[in-house]
């Protein structure tokens, strides 16, 4: 059974106790309730959960159950109350356990006894019936202690006879240890008068002792004067082996986390275990193939060496079908709850052998595995049972694995602690000579840093006259360039000369078209130098983006046909204008309509589309043919990118497009080609 079976079965022996029980926080709040106090309560459990305490019983807890509570909490003890009225008719005993986590009050219904308290004075006869009825161990006694009365539990727990146990046979029942408390503590109550209340353990008719919580109150006549003991006796035993288990594996864990070397702790927590949970115990661990003893502890320190002369003359077998190895194969537990002497002989090797277990006087036996997360089974815990005459259950089996999980992880957490002070005591001689050499490299870093900022210094002289000159050229290119222009389109108009012959005419339009191209080019130019000395700026004007269109495409027509390109537009039906810097805009499609036309073979088709909507404007031109590599798409709006022998670059024209608060971008086509499109926010007003 691993942990969680072991938290389950804590948790459904909860749910089953017949008493009333919460567990509480260190602040008195409900963490659970089962189901015999929500009964008493008259309220689901579920709706008790986190509430407060003081809520569900507002005056006891301000009074004598409030400080109780203290007191258990700040001694670390149990603390047990007389029996509290909690509604009429309903009395409960209770019984404040702490723990790390807060406290467990049980409330054990006394109600019925209270009631045959109550009643006995009045009718005496129903008193005899109901003490018979009730099962819990009932007794009377004399104002000077003697016994005159006891139920019929009693004498069947005890097997005895009414008048052994009146005539003070109870003693001969009671543990020897806890004898002379228990004589202490009912001498106490007859000299004061004051309640009788104790923890001891009886030895039934199976001679098995079990721990009980016995009460008595003194009925007293007008005067006070005390006429009569009645007590009861109510078996604890299974609240006792839970907290015990409570308290041994708190204890254990302790000591487990004692300290790094792990065979020590091991060694500390077998000799915890004796009494606690064996009467000997022994720890084994696997080193490779081999199996080694690193524990071994018994109730008697003195029969230790004969348990040690045991594994030292018949060294476990590791082909033995039982035991340490067939646990450590299976990884399973095992649980023998009687070792009978058949047992023995069957598993002895030899006469010797034989002798010195029986002189051992093995009655009951686990053997639980400890099993690592990282390596599987690495060891395993073996428990017996001799002297005491106690017989191990499911409870207990549970009991020992949660202590061998518990011992695993100890194990495991020393090895990961050995490990990571090595890796740290290694990662700090690594930083030490990291140190050094980080050292070392700083004068060189340092001396490089400053030619570094040496050169950079040079870069930025030179990137700053490379955009002087380009600004320069630029301006100087474009005064003849707008001259040819003009100069062409005078011609083409006619103003000053002859007419021109159309085959004429057709050149001189080819002339203008490529100079109002190098034209855009140049533009491009000096907005990249002035850009990049912060003196761009825009003039924007009311613009409509349909005209501009058809303006750049009659300005390239000479340039188009050349290449025998088909144009094919689409406009929109309202109007599509934008506030826009004219002349850049015309530059932008300049720009876009060039690397398209660029890309496109001969013959393909410019499909130009404007379209609107309530927000913004978008213009496409899309061409048939190849596809851009996505890398060259990429490069286009950052630098100029050779493609084909053709040189493109949009990275101007995105600055004037994200200066008008609009977006642009390259698109692959549906069939073929690539989608050139920029937005820019419509005017509609």
């Amino acid at each position: 059974m691993q942990g969680a079976d072991f938290e389950r079965s804590l948790s459904e022996a909860f749910e089953r106790n017949p008493d009333g029980a919460f567990m509480l926080d260190r602040d008195w709040v409900v963490q659970r309730a089962n189901h015999a106090i929500a009964g008493t309560l008259e309220r689901e459990a579920a709706a008790l959960v986190g509430t407060s305490l003081r809520d569900i019983f507002p005056a006891w807890t301000d009074g004598e159950l409030g400080e109780a509570l203290r007191t258990a909490a700040s001694r670390g003890e149990s603390v047990v109350l007389p029996p509290y009225q909690l509604s009429p008719g309903v009395w409960a005993a209770p019984r404040i356990v702490p723990n790390a986590g807060g406290f467990t009050l049980v409330l054990r219904d006394t109600s019925e006894l209270k009631r045959v308290e109550l009643a006995l004075g009045e009718r005496e006869r129903q008193y005899r019936f109901l003490s018979e009825a009730l099962p819990q161990q009932l007794w009377t006694a004399t104002p000077d202690g003697h016994l005159d009365f006891v139920n019929h539990h009693v004498l069947a727990y005890f097997d005895k006879t009414a008048e052994a146990m009146l005539a003070d046979g109870w003693q001969a029942v009671v543990h020897p240890v806890d004898l002379a408390a228990c004589l202490e503590r009912w001498t106490h109550s007859l000299t004061t008068g004051e309640p009788y209340e104790i923890e001891f353990r009886l030895r039934g008719a199976d001679g098995t002792y079990r721990w009980h919580l016995a009460r008595a109150r003194a009925m007293r006549d007008e005067h006070g004067r005390v006429l009569r003991w009645f007590g009861h006796n109510t078996d604890i035993e299974e609240h006792k082996r839970v907290e015990h288990v409570h308290r041994f594996l708190l204890e254990a864990s302790a000591e487990l986390s004692s300290s790094l070397d792990y065979e020590v702790t091991l060694a500390s927590t077998a000799r915890l275990s004796v009494p606690h949970v064996a009467d000997w115990c022994s720890v084994h661990l696997l080193d490779g193939d081999e199996l080694r003893q690193v524990a071994v502890a018994h109730v008697d320190p003195s029969r230790v060496a004969l348990a040690r002369e045991l594994a030292r003359r018949y060294p476990i077998d590791m082909n033995d079908r039982t035991g340490v190895p067939q646990v450590l194969r299976t990884g399973k537990p095992e649980l023998i709850p009687e070792i009978t002497d058949a047992m023995l002989v069957a598993t002895a090797r030899d006469a010797e052998h034989l002798r010195i277990a029986r002189d051992l006087g093995l009655r009951s036996y686990m053997c639980v595995p400890m099993h690592s997360r990282e390596r599987g089974p690495i060891g395993a815990i073996t428990l017996f049972i001799s002297d005491s005459g106690r017989r191990y259950g499911p409870a207990d089996l549970a009991a020992a694995e949660e202590l061998a999980r518990r011992c695993a992880l100890a194990i495991d957490g020393a090895t990961l602690l050995r490990h990571a002070q090595a890796a740290e005591q290694q990662s700090r001689q690594l930083s030490e000579e990291l140190e050094r050499r980080v050292g070392e490299r700083t004068a060189e870093l340092v001396r490089a840093r400053d030619r570094l900022a040496e050169a950079n210094a040079r870069l930025r002289e030179v990137d700053t006259t490379k955009d002087e000159l380009i600004g320069a050229l630029s301006f100087q290119l474009a005064a003849p360039l707008e001259a040819i222009v003009g100069d062409t389109d005078n011609l083409l108009e006619g103003t000053g000369v002859a007419s021109l012959r159309e085959e004429q005419r057709h050149v001189v339009r080819r002339i203008t078209a490529s100079s109002r191209l190098m034209l855009s080019l140049v533009h491009d130019l000096l907005d990249r130098s002035r850009m990049a000395s912060g003196h761009f700026t825009l003039e924007r004007s009311v613009v409509d983006i349909c005209a501009q269109v058809r303006e750049v495409l009659d300005t390239l027509a000479p340039i188009l046909a050349t290449q025998g390109l088909r144009v094919v537009t689409s406009f929109p039906s309202v109007p599509a204008r934008a506030l826009a810097d004219a002349p850049r805009l015309e530059q932008v499609l300049t720009a876009v309509l060039h690397s398209a036309l660029q890309i496109s073979p001969p013959g393909a088709l410019l499909r130009i589309a404007v379209e609107a909507n309530d927000r913004e404007l978008r213009v496409e031109i899309q061409h048939t043919g190849e596809r851009l590599p996505d890398a060259d798409v990429a490069r286009m709006f950052q630098r100029f990118t050779r493609h084909e022998g053709a040189w493109l670059g949009l990275q101007t024209a995105q600055r004037i497009v994200q200066a008008h608060d609009g977006r642009i971008g390259i698109e692959p086509g549906a069939s073929a080609g690539n989608v050139f499109w920029f937005t820019l926010p419509r005017l509609t007003a």
